[in-house]
């Protein structure tokens, strides 16, 4: 496979501009390095198999208490209609943390959307549970603060064990919505990932939708997904390269940006591939809603 292809070429490029400025041969020698050590830490990924959760993957642990608060709604209520307008949707850029949509359907039954920010703080440990702790506990398999928060905030919108619910999530909230997806608690109908540092083998009820950039380190923590398909039928996978520069901006990550994921999210939206058609019959659906609540939580550890 040649997933690591387009990172390992970015960080020989980025490691000849910045070597270059020591002279020619430690151009050549940085962008070596960079290229070869890129290829060698994919290879771990690859071999490890550490971002590619199994069916029966489960967080193990017991997560800390967790505040949730309700802040004001920072995006248009009602149902998305694209996927651009899940990522107009994406929590992180306030307070906001997870949002929750519950849809009442024609028939009586409830449905939910849920939202998922990616990590807001570099902290370990600090307040907010978005952070770098969460991460490295979600990508080891335990459970997290930001994961059981998610979880508080299905249950303070209304959501019950069986509902039906649509995950979308970027970065951490990929993750989390993974194992939300993965534990069968909810009826996990749709899973929608931008930049995900894992991929979830869920089953044949989810309607799996991976939006990824080659170019994205910590997408590239999957360890380039599985071999096989997964998801129920109809489910894909988005790739890109998103930011093709090269050089010392490259260590803002440009490619793993919220930003630059929406703007795949409109090349999707404009796509006539007909596996697309899955994801719109979801909007479709959730626009036939009677009605619409939308609630955002802030969340605090302790």
């Amino acid at each position: 496979m040649n997933w690591p292809g387009e990172l390992a070429r970015q960080a020989a490029e980025s490691g000849l501009v910045v070597g270059a400025e020591f002279g020619g041969p430690a151009g050549i020698a940085t962008g070596a390095a960079m290229g070869v050590g890129t290829i060698a830490g994919a290879a771990v990924l690859g071999i490890g198999g550490q971002g590619r959760l199994s069916r029966d993957a489960r967080l193990t642990g017991r997560a800390g208490a967790v505040t949730l608060t309700t802040v004001r709604p920072a995006a248009a209520s009602g149902a998305p209609q694209s996927l651009t307008a899940v990522t107009q949707r994406m929590p992180g850029a306030g307070d906001s943390r997870v949002r929750v949509e519950k849809y009442t359907m024609p028939d009586g039954s409830k449905q939910f959307a849920v939202y998922i920010a990616g990590m807001q703080s570099f902290a370990y440990g600090g307040d907010d549970p978005w952070d770098n702790q969460a991460n490295h506990e979600l990508y080891t398999g335990r459970e997290s603060e930001s994961f059981a928060a998610t979880k508080q905030a299905l249950v303070a919108a209304g959501a019950e064990p069986g509902d039906v619910v649509h995950a979308f999530g970027h970065s951490q909230g990929a993750m989390i919505g993974s194992h939300l997806a993965l534990d069968g608690e909810y009826d996990t109908r749709t899973l929608v990932t931008f930049g995900s540092p894992v991929a979830a083998d869920v089953g044949t009820g989810t309607l799996s939708v991976t939006v990824r950039h080659t170019d994205d380190p910590v997408a590239a923590l999957a360890g380039g997904g599985h071999n096989a398909a997964v998801g129920a039928p109809g489910s894909f996978v988005v790739e890109r390269v998103a930011d093709t520069e090269v050089g010392l901006a490259d260590a803002a990550v440009p490619g793993h940006r919220m930003t630059a994921y929406a703007e795949t999210a409109a090349l999707v939206d404009a796509s006539t591939d007909p596996r697309v058609g899955n994801l719109r019959d979801v909007f479709d659906d959730l626009g036939a809603a009677e009605s619409v609540e939308v609630t955002e939580y802030a969340a605090t550890r302790g």
